[in-house]
């Protein structure tokens, strides 16, 4: 497996976008996403989906923002 891009609904024509490493541990990039991108994604079957993924997302999140003072 790759990187993984885990797709968060921002407004009608962008999703926020975190880049993770394939075992869900380290965020590695975030970023936008327009909806024309995603359609691509979609086509090659590139994306998972969220609750596949949510309670290491969560855990990554958490694990930053503790290290950030957040």
């Amino acid at each position: 497996l790759g990187n993984i891009n885990i797709l968060l609904q921002q407004t009608s024509n962008t999703l926020t976008r975190i880049t993770t490493n394939p075992q869900i541990t380290r965020i590695i990039s975030a970023g936008t996403m327009g909806t024309n991108n995603v359609a691509n994604n979609i086509s090659r079957g590139n994306l998972i989906k969220l609750q596949n993924s949510l309670s290491g997302l969560m855990s990554v999140l958490n694990t930053f923002l503790a290290k950030s003072g957040k």
